[in-house]
């Protein structure tokens, strides 16, 4: 029976780089997945603190081989053979049923907040097909041993750590592991076998998803200049970003890739929108385009883009959200993707995923007793996170569809909670993500959700709400958030960023 020191389930980019640094540090390590590279996933838009994070690691274990990733500039002058798109920021449209977009006297329609200053430092779109088989093919190169298109079916643990047993290449395989780290997300095996409770209904999120890869979908400003909308005042070009559709009860994501794709998806809440009884994914994404006919100009000529194993091309989920009571134990823990999930509104995986990463690259070489420890540490902090970022978003939900300025300064929230983070991590503090250690920033989220009003009956009502978000969000505002002079167009929130480069 072979032997490995860890066995990662699952070779996504986050398994497959925390099997490069165990690597680095002289364990064996086995990556096991049920699917082959290349292959289609979501869960693509990168951020600052996704950036920050993976240059950290680069810098700490000599990945040279990864860090043009951190950069859009160097990305496509060194790894130009890896898909991916520019993102310089956040954009969010605000869209009226039956109605053509109007972005307001003053942009009251619109949100622009920039993330990067350049093309050059750009953050990211990350088009999984290739990033996943890149970090794979690195994981590879460093003497890990992958083992693709395999199937495990049972994991035992025994005295000395674990017996996984499974089904490769049509033969049947068993596996030592000392240490055991499910990385597969929403289908876990290893949440399955070991029996671990569910945290699902403490979640106030309750959104679903329809989304696919397609050709041929039209830039949103070449849209908005045909209708003789001004675009002057934005701080970048508004499709170099994950960009927002806002509608009442959901949004919708649109992400260019620099090969064409375009990765779309509606995420609407389920409460607003339930899952409609006979009809199919195709149906349901047309009646949302005769609902909404400003984005249906952008997406109802575009055409699917069927990637590799999927084999139809609209995928429809059940609720997004999940959390697992247990995260970690001796012996074993479950990737941040796989402990739980809330929503892609704030694009908070990749950054999230990579935290866990650079936390189990240093816990699991520790001797036991510390180990043990520093694992309740993680799943603590890993739960926090999860909690903060529902919260967060949950909010976000209450606003769609009300008056915009609403949305706005709910995101002002998330905005100062990873610009803080950002700051923090650069003068080398330790935090945990999105400051969710810092319990002043936690109570104040939450009292500003449970303050949020179930109506709103008056202008007064959303400008007493959004005083007050203002005023309470004032500690970490390092910014320049929430300034009526900036008129929705953010043109620098990451002032660390630019003096670093």
């Amino acid at each position: 029976m072979p032997a490995y020191d860890v066995v990662i389930l699952g070779s996504g980019f986050a398994g497959s780089l925390l099997g490069l640094l165990l690597r680095k540090q002289g364990l064996s390590v086995l990556v096991v997945d049920r699917a082959s590279h290349p292959r289609f996933a979501i869960g693509e838009s990168s951020t600052p603190a996704a950036d920050f994070i993976l240059e950290s690691l680069c810098e700490e274990y000599g990945l040279t081989e990864l860090r043009p990733l951190c950069r859009y500039g160097s990305w496509c002058r060194e790894l130009p053979q890896v898909s991916r798109g520019l993102k310089r920021g956040f954009s969010y449209f605000h869209q009226r049923p039956l109605q053509p977009f109007s972005p307001g006297l003053h942009h009251e329609n619109e949100l622009l907040v920039a993330a990067s200053p350049s093309d050059e430092v750009g953050d990211t779109h990350w088009y999984r097909a290739d990033v996943d088989l890149h970090f794979a093919r690195q994981f590879t190169i460093a003497g890990g041993e992958l083992w693709e298109e395999t199937q495990v079916e049972s994991v035992h643990q025994i005295p000395a750590g674990w017996e996984l047993s499974g089904i490769r290449n049509g033969a049947k395989v068993s596996i030592h592991a000392g240490f055991v780290v499910d990385g597969t997300g929403g289908d876990s095996a290893l949440i399955r076998w070991l029996k671990l409770p569910s945290r699902e209904e403490s979640l106030r999120t309750h959104s679903r998803s329809i989304f696919g890869h397609f050709t041929g979908v039209p830039l949103w400003s070449d849209l908005l200049r045909s209708d003789g909308i001004d675009q002057s005042e934005y701080p970048y070009p508004c499709d170099q970003a994950a960009l927002h559709h806002i509608i009442e009860g959901g949004w919708m994501w649109v992400l260019r890739f620099d090969n064409g794709i375009t990765s779309l998806g509606w995420t609407l809440d389920t409460r607003t929108h339930p899952l409609p009884a006979g009809q199919s994914p195709a149906e349901e994404w047309a009646r949302f385009l005769e609902r909404y006919p400003a984005v249906a100009r952008q997406i109802a000529g575009a055409q699917p883009a069927v990637p590799f194993s999927i084999d139809r091309p609209l995928v429809r989920t059940q609720r997004l959200q999940r959390l697992v009571g247990n995260v970690a134990g001796e012996g074993w823990a479950l990737l941040p993707h796989t402990a739980g999930f809330i929503d892609p509104f704030y694009s908070t995986g990749i950054a999230h995923s990579l935290l866990g990463v650079e936390r189990l690259a240093r816990i699991i070489p520790m001797a036991i007793p510390k180990r043990i420890e520093a694992l309740a540490d993680y799943q603590r902090a890993v739960t926090r996170e999860i909690l903060l970022i529902d919260q967060l978003i949950s909010l976000a939900y209450k606003t769609m569809g009300a008056a915009s300025q609403l949305l706005h300064a709910a995101s002002m929230l998330y905005f100062a909670g990873v610009t803080t983070f950002e700051s923090r991590r650069r003068a080398g503090q330790g935090c945990e993500f999105l400051i969710a250690d810092d319990p002043d920033y936690v109570r104040t989220v939450h009292e500003l959700v449970e303050a949020f009003p179930e109506t709103l009956k008056t202008e007064d009502d959303v400008n007493s709400w959004t005083h007050r978000a203002e005023f309470q969000v004032g500690p970490w505002n390092s910014v320049g958030l929430f300034r009526p002079l900036h008129r929705n167009m953010y043109w620098q929130t990451a002032n660390e960023k630019l003096a670093a480069d």
